[in-house]
């Protein structure tokens, strides 16, 4: 096994994806995953995290410059949360699925024996590298073009993104991953008659007071809460 073997694996991704290297030598880069280099250290490859943080990037600025140009009424806590919707792993990890990435990331037989491949953790990271390796490529137009076509079919209902998403989820994301704790809710008021009750939520973290939501059960008035909540963390008004 040798590097152009590999890259003679990847001939279809290319035609998949609509866009042809210069420097074949970033698309396999692209694709290897750690487990992978790890395993066949004999062929003194480097895996794709680098172009990953490269392409997360590219990313964000590529959406970012969307969302400004296209949005140009929201304010930049909802903007914010629409570039969080559109480029969260979930997210990322169904778009490298229409491309099929599963079938080109060369894992290590571990990952391999696990469907590690398969992974949304995985799925996601290897397309940033993709995003990546196209910038280093062709420059900041080629990975645009590609970007915005790749995320047509979710930027074509722009407007309707936030509402398919989860914003306790996020919330959760969030604490956990810079407190190791999650937030807590409290149904704090109930009000209207039984056909049109309205459920008011609070959410607190630590033990302290956030904000509250409101919606026509408990489980929207959470999203509503941790949605006002995220908001209010992105327009720095409140800290943890």
């Amino acid at each position: 096994m040798d590097p152009q073997y590999l890259l003679s694996k990847l001939r279809s991704l290319e035609e998949k994806a609509g866009y042809t290297f210069i420097n074949k030598n970033l698309l396999l880069k692209s694709m290897l995953h750690s487990s992978f280099v790890n395993e066949n250290s004999h062929l003194k490859l480097k895996s794709n995290e680098r172009l990953e943080f490269l392409g997360d990037a590219v990313l964000e600025l590529v959406i970012s410059k969307y969302l400004i140009l296209n949005l140009k009424k929201e304010n930049e806590g909802v903007l914010s949360l629409k570039r969080s919707a559109l480029v969260r792993e979930t997210s990322l990890a169904k778009l490298a699925k229409s491309l099929r990435l599963q079938k080109y990331i060369f894992v290590g037989k571990g990952e391999k024996k696990e469907n590690g491949y398969k992974r949304d953790s995985v799925l996601s990271d290897t397309l940033e590298a993709f995003f990546g390796a196209i910038y280093l490529d062709g420059g900041i137009d080629a990975a645009e073009k590609f970007i915005i076509k790749l995320f047509s079919p979710v930027l074509m209902n722009i407007h309707n993104v936030e509402h398919h998403y989860n914003f306790k989820n996020q919330l959760q994301e969030y604490t956990q991953s810079h407190y190791k704790m999650l937030p807590k809710y409290k149904l704090t008021n109930q009000s209207g008659p039984e056909h049109k009750k309205k459920y008011r939520v609070s959410v607190y973290f630590k033990d302290k007071y956030i904000t509250f939501g409101v919606g026509s059960s408990i489980k929207k008035g959470e999203q509503n809460a941790s949605r006002n909540a995220l908001k209010l963390l992105n327009q720095k008004r409140f800290v943890l």
